[in-house]
């Protein structure tokens, strides 16, 4: 039944696949980028926070683009010791 009246809004414009699903996990990340506090994000799509931040919310490429620079940065930026051989 809602998946009839989201699909009467979304197929003008040419979203007739997009479903509740997506919906809700598109609320989720958008929230997530933009730094919403996860538990009331969570309450807007009616669960608990595990399952937004495990199931609901994806990174962004660009988030994990920048995680992992600063992963690599961390890493490669740290002096390398040689380490003692022992006899």
């Amino acid at each position: 039944m809602i998946e009839g009246h989201i699909r009467a809004k979304l197929e003008p414009i040419g979203l007739g696949w997009v479903n509740f699903q997506i919906m809700r996990r598109t609320h989720a990340s958008l929230g997530h980028g933009a730094k919403v506090d996860p538990k009331v994000s969570a309450g807007q799509r009616g669960h608990g926070i595990g399952v937004a931040l495990d199931v609901d919310a994806k990174s962004s490429i660009e988030d994990r683009a920048t995680a992992a620079k600063q992963l690599g940065d961390s890493v490669l930026t740290k002096p390398v010791r040689a380490r003692k051989r022992s006899a």
